[in-house]
């Protein structure tokens, strides 16, 4: 099918609900897919920190768990306490001063949606501020798409990958395919 990368939703309903999902992606996907979960925040600390292993497994590998807390703080406590990259998106874009985030010791990936943080200059600034690998991210619309894929490639050091655009649908499922 071309897709190498999955984004799939978290945290929404139950354990084993999440856990049937990512297998079945890692299924149609193939054990050389890539696999990253969104909480958007759902989960307390400890919730997180005895279900991202779970989901790890299920998936076969994770390659991140993208904003598994609301807080960044409690982001940064989850990353210490396990072994598969943190991302945080949610606490950049509500953040008031995304540009002042210190966030080198509270996750390893930031996810940068760029419309919804101001557009490309604006993100790349972010981009620069932040002190991470990130992912360019983008709502469902071929503009925004096409403004991710330019962050990706102009930006420096690279993202973690280069985003060229994904199937987006209304189930809990983001495919992210290539160029």
């Amino acid at each position: 099918s071309g897709c190498r990368t999955a984004a799939v939703r978290a945290g929404e309903g139950s354990l084993s609900d999440d856990v049937d999902r990512l297998q079945a992606v890692r299924d149609a996907l193939g054990s050389s897919g890539a696999i990253r979960i969104d909480a958007n925040g759902a989960w307390d600390v400890e919730t997180a920190a005895s279900a991202v292993p779970v989901l790890d497994r299920a998936a076969g590998g994770l390659e991140f768990v993208e904003q598994p807390c609301a807080a960044v703080e409690d982001v940064a406590v989850l990353r210490r306490r396990v072994n598969v990259p943190v991302a945080v998106d949610q606490s950049i874009r509500d953040s008031s001063d995304p540009l002042g985030l210190a966030l080198t010791e509270a996750a390893d990936i930031a996810v940068l949606t760029v419309g919804a943080l101001g557009g490309v200059r604006r993100a790349l600034r972010i981009a620069d501020s932040v002190g991470l690998p990130f992912v360019a991210a983008a709502a469902a619309f071929v503009v925004d798409i096409v403004v991710c894929v330019a962050v990706s490639l102009v930006t420096t050091p690279k993202p973690v990958k280069e985003l060229a655009g994904f199937v987006y649908s209304e189930t809990p499922v983001q495919i992210f395919a290539d160029p």
